[in-house]
């Protein structure tokens, strides 16, 4: 017991493990989610007997742990008490205990977010090659290359309907297409927040791989994120109105042509000149199953539009609307409100709209003076904002282990500086 005592109050030594690991979670994150879970977890558990700073205070640092325990009473008050929902978010009180002990140096800071970019550069890596390993075959001597699944489909088709190994869900065998964009959209934004091409002209190959990534992802709402973050880069950094003009010509055009030659790009486009925003509740594929996930919480919310419907009974009164109206597809796949806003809403009442709000609102207000960190923060936030409208990400452990790591991440590194300051 001495032993131990003496050991967690070594302060270098419980540094060099904290940070140790903390980065190995940075770069974990955009590969295995078991493997940054474990390494969530020990550090977790190691962060609670070491020296805490004085953070837990402030409101932008106390927020996620007060929406935990709102999550237990809510789930103990729901028809349907549902115990997993407490372990899905048990992140919401991991992330603070974790940055209670934590004092991060500029430099530490930046090895933290180069390894997060190292970590999608060899998660796409990876997908690559086993895109490749699945596509070639050796049949009687002869090297036949099939990207195709389903050999009866033709490549376009497969592109459509997710089954190239090249394409969407087939590539991204990590994550979801969807946040695997958000990691890579966030890498981006890394390198060019700090300009680290500059420094190494690696960067720039880092950036046309996550490029193309984006692209094969065929996630529309990673492409329109790189589109707002390039247009946000370009009114930051260049000065010269005309030059600014040319250059968002080129990324609006650019993005045009990239969305109308993505094959699922393509459906989205012909299927909106053809129909608009209206849908049929039988469809299958595509943005209309988010407009039925929106219609039907929007429905519950004209119910119960100051409490919500409780955290455990949202997916029931959801696949109560979905039933009504006819949406099969959401009902058999049991989605969420696909929205960020309007699941907090359901879930907590108009405490959750607020929270999602104040979470945006910390990221962007947290450093307001003009250098790279800033730069950085908001491109997060421009993530997070426009990606809230297209999915509730807290409901999964890929988004919720990526907004409390770069919230505590990014509140850690300014509080610190101003300290030191």
């Amino acid at each position: 017991m001495i032993i131990s005592k003496k050991y967690f109050s070594n302060k270098q030594i419980n540094r060099k493990i904290q940070m140790s690991l903390l980065s190995l979670f940075a770069f974990s994150i955009p590969l295995l989610t078991k493997l940054s879970t474990i390494i969530l977890i020990v550090l977790a558990i190691y962060s609670l007997f070491c020296k805490k700073n004085n953070n837990f205070k402030r409101l932008p640092f106390l927020l996620f742990p007060i929406l935990y325990i709102l999550t237990i009473i809510f789930v103990l008050f729901s028809k349907n008490i549902d115990l997993s929902l407490l372990e899905q978010r048990a992140s919401f009180i991991a992330f603070p205990i974790i940055f209670w002990a934590l004092k991060i140096e500029h430099h530490e800071y930046m090895r933290i977010l180069k390894l997060f970019v190292l970590g999608c550069v060899t998660a796409i890596l990876i997908c690559f090659i086993y895109a490749f390993y699945n596509s070639f075959s050796i049949v009687n001597g002869y090297i036949f290359f099939q990207p195709v699944v389903n050999e009866e489909f033709s490549f376009f088709y497969s592109v459509v309907r997710d089954g190239n190994y090249f394409f969407s869900d087939f590539f991204s065998i990590f994550h979801q297409t969807t946040y695997f964009s958000i990691y890579l959209n966030t890498a981006i934004a890394i390198i060019l927040s700090y300009s680290l091409w500059k420094k190494h002209k690696l960067y720039l190959l880092y950036l046309i791989l996550f490029l193309i990534g984006i692209f094969q992802l065929s996630s529309k709402a990673g492409i329109f994120t790189i589109m707002i973050i390039s247009l946000f880069f370009i009114f930051t950094n260049i000065q010269n109105i005309l030059s600014r003009l040319i250059l968002v010509i080129i990324i609006i055009i650019t993005g045009v042509f990239t969305i109308v030659n993505n094959p699922r790009g393509k459906i989205m486009v012909d299927e909106f000149f053809d129909y608009g925003i209206s849908f049929e509740p039988s469809e299958r594929y595509g943005f209309a199953l988010r407009l039925m996930s929106w219609n039907s919480a929007i429905e519950i919310l004209k119910k119960h539009p100051f409490l919500g419907v409780s955290i455990g009974d949202v997916q029931n009164e959801l696949n109560k609307v979905y039933t009504e109206k006819g949406y099969k597809t959401p009902l058999e796949k049991r989605f969420n409100a696909h929205n960020q806003f309007l699941q907090f809403y359901l879930e907590y009442g108009l405490i959750g709209l607020i929270s999602t709000l104040l979470i945006l609102y910390f990221i962007v207000n947290i450093n307001k003076h003009k250098n790279n960190d800033r730069k950085l923060n908001v491109s997060i936030f421009l993530i997070l904002f426009f990606n809230f409208f297209y999915e509730s990400m807290i409901n999964r452990y890929s988004g919720i282990s990526y907004i409390l790591f770069f919230y505590y991440l990014i509140d850690c590194r300014y509080y610190n500086n101003k300290e030191i300051e």
